[in-house]
This record gives structure tokens, C-alpha cells and sequence, in this order.
């Protein structure tokens, strides 16, 4: 995926950005915010396979979000012991 397609596809507004950052905490949980928010904007669906989103794509949501960039891609688990 080149830059200026990732720059156009997965760019938040400013609501976005206010929303993620005041309901979630840590940058973990902020890119997952943000990826699921321009996931269902782009595809009109929830992400299934987390491990998808290019590290590009997550990179670029922590420079909009003003965090630490990233250096692993994300995995989506639930630690809620009743979803084990």
C-alpha cells in the first residue's frame, strides 16, 4: 500500500481523534480504536483479522494521534475471563 492511499483511506477528523483519545487509554488500545473506526469508514465492516493492518497503517495513526510509533502489529485479544 503506498503512502498517499494509506494518508487518503485511513485519516481520522478531528472528532475521531478527540473520541479515541478521551475513551481509551494506553496506544495499544488508541491504534485499536482508530483502526476499527476507519476499518468500518472503509469496508463497511468490523475488523476480523487484526494482524492485516500493516504496520504503515498503524504508524500513521500514532503520528494523527500524537503517540509512539509502533513497531509490532496488533493482536486482539479479550482478557475478560468469561471470553476464555
Amino acid at each position: 500500500m503506498n503512502e498517499e492511499k494509506i494518508i487518503i483511506e485511513w485519516l481520522l477528523t478531528g472528532q475521531e481523534k478527540e473520541f479515541i483519545t478521551n475513551e481509551s487509554r494506553g496506544i495499544e488500545n488508541r491504534l485499536k480504536y482508530a483502526a476499527g473506526i476507519c476499518h468500518l469508514k472503509l469496508k463497511g465492516r468490523f475488523i476480523e483479522d487484526w494482524s492485516k493492518i500493516s504496520i504503515k497503517v498503524l504508524n500513521h495513526f500514532a503520528k494523527q494521534l500524537e503517540v509512539e510509533l509502533v513497531h509490532n502489529k496488533l493482536i486482539f485479544s479479550n482478557k475478560n475471563s468469561k471470553s476464555r
